[in-house]
């Protein structure tokens, strides 16, 4: 806890200045993948045949993203699944519905996206490969 006050600080510092004049970007995107994230639990609400009313989903995948920061498990795996299909039901979704939307949510939201992480890697070691450098003589002249 000694000198916490000043680590703050410093990294703040550092975030400020990386963004620098772009700060308006980096929160607009933040806040854009936020809403297209709760749109995807919209969406699969709306896909099972539910009319739920939005603003209770809003909470329910507030509550949800909460849950999902306690460190209990790599990405609140199994926690997020559990409390937001309870919290759906507690929004008035069919409770079978709630689970179909709830795991057809996270299957678009958390699982597709990891499958973009070994193509990711793939094509950045084709972009940065370094081929074989040229053997070096040492004491050659250059004439």
């Amino acid at each position: 806890m000694t000198g916490l006050d000043d680590s703050l600080l410093a990294q703040r510092n550092e975030i400020r200045k990386v963004l620098g004049a772009q700060w308006w970007q980096a929160l607009l995107l933040s806040a854009g993948r936020l809403a297209f994230d709760y749109l995807c639990l919209l969406f699969a609400l709306r896909a099972t045949g539910a009319r739920p009313r939005p603003s209770l989903i809003l909470v329910a995948y507030a509550v949800a993203g909460v849950v999902g920061m306690i460190p209990a498990t790599p990405g609140g795996l199994g926690l997020v699944e559990a409390s937001l299909t309870g919290l759906l039901v507690l929004a008035d979704v069919n409770s079978s519905q709630a689970v179909l939307a709830t795991l057809t949510y996270r299957l678009a939201s958390y699982w597709l996206p990891l499958l973009a992480g070994p193509v990711a890697y793939g094509l950045f070691r084709l972009r940065y490969r370094t081929g074989p450098s040229p053997p070096q003589t040492a004491g050659a002249d250059v004439a």
